[in-house]
This record gives C-alpha cells, structure tokens and sequence, in this order.
C-alpha cells in the first residue's frame, strides 16, 4: 500500500498548505484512513506491506506508529515494507516472490504497470481512498 494519493490527497494537501500553519498540518485525511480501516474490517486484511516511499528510513513500527498518530486503526496490520528498486511494480513483485501469498492486492494511485490482472486497485489521488472505492474494490476482488 501507498499512503500519498491513497491516505491523503491533492484537495486535503492544498487545503492544509492554504489554509492551516505547518504546526497544524496532517499528514493524512482523516477520512482517508476511516476508509482504511473499514477496508480492512471489510475484506479481512489481514497484513498490510508498504509500498510507499516513506518506507525509507522507517522502521516496521516507525510506520506502524505513523499511521496510528494519523488515526488509522489498522495499523497494526502493517507487517512489511518492500525493498527499494527502480520501479514500484518491481518492489512489489520482489515482495510477492519473497512472501508468496494465495490472496494479495497492491493499493496505489500510480499507474502500475505489470502486475497481474487482478492484483492491482487505482486509487484517484484527487479523493484518495473513500466509501466508494470500497464497493468498488470488493466486487474487483471477487470479480
């Protein structure tokens, strides 16, 4: 999972940088990741890899820790990070066949070439992850 354009997003971020003093900045929508969180109840997740750039650096529970301050719920789920490499699509392919899982889907608003058909759900980084997007992506899953 990616968090920028997944946790936040353009209108959230423009609002903040705006409107708000850096003191009083998020780094995620709040309702971004209530979606998150009822993502997770809904499906079962059961583990979360990140994917996100600010992976680097980060610790497991430094990550784990920044999406709690940031009230996802879910972050306890967070289990791994992937590996830096030249593209995304290749971080979570190197991920898959270190950590072979039956069940598994990436979550990103970038374009991610190469993945399997049915692995992937595009986040719009103009709303970032809503209610919508959590129909839409139970009936891609099960599609």
């Amino acid at each position: 999972m990616d968090f920028d354009g997944v946790l936040n997003n353009d209108p959230f971020l423009r609002h903040q940088r705006n409107h708000l003093e850096p003191s009083e900045h998020a780094l995620f929508d709040p309702q971004n990741a209530q979606c998150l969180d009822q993502l997770c109840q809904r499906l079962p997740v059961s583990s979360i890899v990140i994917t996100s750039t600010w992976r680097s650096g980060r610790s497991i529970d430094g990550l784990r820790s920044l999406m709690a301050a940031e009230g996802a719920s879910c972050a306890g789920l967070v289990c791994g990070k992937t590996l830096e490499m030249s593209s995304r699509t290749q971080e979570i392919m190197a991920h898959v066949a270190q950590n072979p899982a039956h069940r598994w889907f990436a979550l990103d608003d970038m374009v991610l070439d190469g993945l399997p058909t049915g692995r992937f759900y595009r986040v719009r980084p103009s709303t970032g992850l809503t209610i919508a997007d959590l129909d839409a992506i139970e009936r891609f899953l099960l599609a």
